[in-house]
């Protein structure tokens, strides 16, 4: 269970009785905040347990990267302290094969760093500790593929030395050989199917994934489902105080209360840089794609574990793009009758079906042709140019950012929902039926 944060008020109400002593909890339904009280949270504890919650918080996934950035750290990482952190202080599961597929990370990805500076190991460690996290009992194959979906994809002789690349060699021959020969077998699949070849349409990737998973291949989803998890959180490397506002509240005081004087943040915080949103943006649009895919072919209940991080890929997704629109109304667009204007202009747009469907690029809507134009280019290159260049158009981008929220709300309300024109072909305009277009780039 986790405690609500407490507002000034709340403090002076209780006259700064620890928080940890009174009887308030956050109980987290989907995307909303509400709170129960009760003498001992027995009434939360029900609510909790009936309409669930979000698989970790921002703060929870920042504390776990860092337990795990700090392990990585040490001029000798102890590999069975890096899995301790991965399980969260649970009993280290298949500590043998886990242990020597550790050993292929450091090994690999020596030297190497992600896109926003973090160690490369960091990502496959944390995919690892977020199945850990919604799974009682993972299988061997769940552990495996999150430590090593990359590795096919990522690792090569051409980007290392000969001697580090055996030695790779020699540890993955090792990691097999420490489970028995069926699942030696299927970890090969695995990890080729993991693997995304060089301008492979992304929907295509994906429909191979999907198509494999039912036929008693469930973990190809946990993973690739907890990856994107890790992906779309992993935006979050300076932690913004914003994210303490409640997003919703905002809404309802801008649309009902007269003199609502606009959201105002005392503390600490910013708009991600360009490189940043960028890639914020980009993974918003993969999970699109990742989730309309997945309930296209009825597979969100394929396990209980399936369906559970479907959820919470949702929930990041609405998230991230809170922060992104908080962040606007509070420092660029401060301008109470525009911020009104464009929430409105925007739930039109929604209830016009606007999110629901791929639509080509109009001159009559900002947010029409809004996949093709900024995302759905052949060129990475491109691509980031113009998701750079969205980023500087305030009024296009808040539109943006809310239309993302309301998609993931979607997703999360109606068990139907899908976005019309996402396809294993790629993404077509619904009414162009000759069109179609996808990213070919890598899936970081």
């Amino acid at each position: 269970m986790q405690k609500c944060k407490w507002t000034e008020q709340h403090k002076r109400m209780n006259n700064g009785v620890p928080r940890e002593r009174m009887n308030y909890y956050t109980i987290v339904r989907n995307d909303c905040y509400f709170i129960a009280r009760s003498t001992k949270g027995h009434e939360a504890m029900r609510a909790y347990k009936q309409h669930g919650k979000e698989l970790i918080s921002i703060e929870e996934f920042m504390g776990m990267s860092a337990a795990i950035n700090y392990q990585l750290s040490a001029e000798q990482p102890d590999m069975k302290a890096i899995l301790a952190k991965v399980f969260s202080g649970r009993p280290i599961m298949y500590m043998d094969p886990l242990l020597e597929a550790v050993k292929v990370l450091l090994t690999g990805y020596e030297g190497k760093s992600r896109e926003l500076g973090t160690f490369a190991e960091i990502h496959p460690l944390r995919t690892t500790a977020l199945l850990c996290r919604c799974m009682e009992e993972p299988s061997v194959l769940d552990l495996l593929g999150g430590l090593l979906h990359d590795v096919e994809e990522d690792l090569s002789p051409e980007n290392m030395d000969p001697d580090r690349w055996k030695r790779l060699q020699d540890t993955l021959r090792t990691t097999r050989e420490t489970i028995d020969i069926h699942h030696q077998w299927f970890l090969g699949e695995r990890m080729a199917l993991y693997r995304r070849e060089p301008f492979q349409p992304y929907s295509v990737y994906l429909g191979n994934l999907l198509d494999a998973a039912p036929d008693n291949k469930p973990d190809l989803l946990h993973v690739k489902l907890a990856d994107r998890l890790d992906n779309t959180l992993d935006t979050q490397l300076y932690l913004p105080n914003i994210s303490n506002y409640n997003f919703y509240r905002f809404v309802f005081d801008l649309l009902f209360v007269p003199e609502f004087p606009g959201v105002k943040i005392d503390e600490y915080h910013f708009i991600p840089a360009a490189k940043q949103g960028v890639k914020l943006l980009s993974q918003l649009f993969k999970n699109t794609i990742f989730l309309s895919l997945i309930r296209q072919d009825n597979l969100e209940h394929l396990t209980p574990i399936t369906h559970r991080l479907f959820n919470g890929l949702a929930v990041a997704s609405i998230r991230e793009a809170q922060w992104i629109a908080l962040e606007l109304f509070s420092s660029d667009i401060i301008d109470i009758k525009r911020q009104r204007e464009l929430l409105l202009a925007t739930m039109e747009y929604t209830h016009s079906g606007g999110v629901s469907a791929i639509r080509p690029f109009t001159d009559e809507n900002l947010l029409d042709g809004t996949y093709i134009e900024n995302f759905a280019l052949v060129s990475s290159r491109e691509r980031k140019e113009k998701l750079a260049e969205l980023f500087l158009a305030k009024d296009q981008l808040t539109e943006i950012i809310i239309a993302f929220i309301a998609t993931f709300s979607a997703f999360l309300n109606d068990p139907e929902f899908y976005i019309k024109g996402i396809g294993r072909k790629g993404i077509q305009p619904i009414n162009e039926p000759k069109s179609s277009l996808d990213i070919p780039t890598e899936d970081e």
